[in-house]
């Protein structure tokens, strides 16, 4: 991999690029179970030795809502011998809209440790998984999350909802609420996945189609 990586960086060197990666390939083969948050997991001293030191090595993470948790990985990337880049996510990939629940959560643990930790180069996500189905534009008031972020120590949301009017012309509160399609209040399969795979594959037929496949 280290061998494939430098003649990549070569080649962005031809052309005056400056190379960064997704750190996840690391970090699945230093676990025994190929998991890119295993806190158990050991990369090898080197293996490390060997890796080009002149990439960006780019730790995404979307999921955790433990702060502690992504001060911990950041530490284990900069055993690389530079800092990291942060990769967050807007959840506008799993519905027909945003997941801002999981947005916001994630969002303020993963770029509250940034901060503490010093790393200055956060990228916000959007992806577009199973079809696209949620507008970009949805995503909006995320991106209005990351850019506070960015210029304050603690965000507050009634100024971050004040600075996203000024910058869009929309309302806070009216993207927030499409959080619902994927948190529905009172509704059971909200909160719990009993078949293994994500609510929306419920509630739009999903099943149907892995079914079929299975």
């Amino acid at each position: 991999m280290n061998e494939h990586l430098k003649h990549v960086v070569d080649i962005c060197g031809e052309f005056g690029l400056s190379p960064m990666i997704w750190s996840d390939m690391y970090f699945r083969l230093g676990s025994i179970t190929g998991n890119y948050y295993d806190l158990n997991g050991h990369i090898s001293p080197d293996v490390i030795a060997d890796m080009p030191k002149n990439v960006q090595y780019v730790y995404w993470d979307y999921y955790h809502d433990n702060e502690a948790f992504y001060r911990t990985f950041i530490e284990k990337h900069r055993a690389f011998g530079s800092d990291p880049v942060f990769a967050g996510g807007i959840w506008t990939w799993g519905s027909v809209a945003p997941n801002y629940g999981k947005t916001m959560a994630t969002t303020l643990a993963a770029l509250n440790a940034c901060k503490s930790e010093g790393v200055r180069d956060v990228i916000a996500t959007m992806w577009g998984d199973n079809g696209a189905e949620t507008s970009v534009f949805t995503g909006l008031a995320g991106m209005q999350l990351f850019a506070e972020h960015g210029y304050s120590e603690k965000v507050d949301e009634a100024k971050l909802a004040e600075r996203f009017a000024f910058c869009t012309g929309g309302n806070w509160d009216d993207f927030i609420a499409l959080n619902a399609f994927d948190e529905t209040p009172g509704i059971w399969l909200a909160e719990n996945t009993p078949f293994g795979w994500e609510v929306i594959d419920i509630r739009y037929g999903g099943v149907l189609s892995r079914l079929e496949t299975a």
